[in-house]
Parts: C-alpha cells; sequence; structure tokens
C-alpha cells in the first residue's frame, strides 16, 4: 500500500489537533478510532511501533481482521506480509476494503481530506 505523504501529514495533524484540545480540557477520554487494516497493524518496524505509541492516548486504535474470503490465501496470519506480489496485493486490497466497510459501519462522522 503507498501512503501518501499527504495522508501522514493530515493523519499528524488531525492527532495533534485532538491532543491539544484533550490538554486544554485536561480530558483523559479518547475520542478519535483509528481503523487499521491487516497485515498493516502486524508491521513491527521501529516507525510502526512509535506511531502507534504516540499516539496511543490520543485514538483508540481499532485493528481490523482480514475477511473470510482471503484468509486461506494468508499463510500465517500473525505475520506482516508485503505487497509485493499479485496475490498479497489482492489480499492487501480485500483487507483495506473489509475495513472501509466495517469503519464507515461504526463512524460517526468522517472526515475528508481533498489536497
Amino acid at each position: 500500500m503507498a501512503v501518501t505523504y499527504e495522508r501522514v501529514v493530515f493523519t499528524d495533524f488531525l492527532f495533534k489537533e485532538a491532543w491539544l484540545c484533550k490538554t486544554k480540557t485536561q480530558s483523559t477520554n479518547i475520542h478519535i478510532k483509528n481503523y487499521l487494516a491487516w497485515p498493516i497493524y502486524k508491521n513491527e518496524s521501529t516507525a510502526v511501533i512509535s506511531w502507534k505509541a504516540k499516539y496511543r492516548n490520543i485514538a483508540e486504535m481499532i485493528e481490523e481482521p482480514p475477511p473470510t474470503d482471503v484468509t486461506s490465501l494468508i499463510s500465517n496470519i500473525e505475520e506482516f506480509i508485503d505487497s509485493n506480489t499479485r496475490e498479497n496485493w489482492y489480499i492487501w486490497s480485500r483487507s483495506l476494503s473489509n475495513m472501509r466497510r466495517i469503519m464507515i459501519e461504526n463512524c460517526d462522522v468522517r472526515i475528508l481530506c481533498r489536497w
């Protein structure tokens, strides 16, 4: 999956704004849900782990498993797979579509940004 710089900047901006509001109101509540599709949340790179840790008090990280129609294509659901083959690309796309569907069903508000 290609995560564009603009998307990362927007998410970072949104989370920083949420942190400012939380700090100003001295609230311990978490009001943002950030959905992560399989296998993205299985990526254990230092950057991903640091990002999750940085925002753990700002956003609830919801890890959506892969949809059942692709689980037979996955050799080990506990491991990260790269999107470097057509089959893996398909698994990624199905997982992202599934995550978006679940996110839409469970969201009160969606923020769309056009750069």
